[in-house]
């Protein structure tokens, strides 16, 4: 009888120490689960992150792409004034030139008044067509 309960006594522990190693692994399986989980979601906050960052990078170059080309029309609007004011006052001249001597003026030298007019309106043409 005595072996018998040295034996269940032995059952007994050996059954207590596989309950207590099934337990253990649990506690494991869980613990390594839970690192996984945090993983995954600090993998995910990281691409939101990223896509954020690149949303952000892309909005700041089309801004700086819209500054420079307002910036450019600017200064266009500002060298068609120029050159506008430029021609204006050159036919102004032309005209105060013709009033002044209008019956002395040879065929040539309106002629050459015209030619003058043509290379102005054509250098104008050229620095708005840059």
């Amino acid at each position: 009888m005595m072996a018998e309960i040295e034996e269940e006594m032995a059952r007994q522990a050996a059954l207590e120490a596989f309950l207590q190693k099934l337990e253990d692994e649990k506690a494991a399986a869980a613990k390594s689960t839970a690192a996984y989980q945090s993983k995954l979601a600090r993998d995910v906050a990281i691409a939101e992150r990223m896509q954020k960052l690149a949303i952000e990078k892309e909005l700041a170059f089309f801004e700086a792409q819209l500054e420079a080309e307002l910036a450019a029309q600017e200064l266009m609007a500002e060298i068609e004034a120029e050159a506008e004011a430029e021609l204006a006052a050159l036919l102004i001249a032309i005209a105060a030139s013709n009033c002044f001597d209008c019956g002395s003026r040879s065929f040539a030298s309106q002629e050459a008044i015209e030619k003058e007019i043509a290379e102005f309106e054509a250098e104008l043409a050229a620095e708005l067509g840059e």
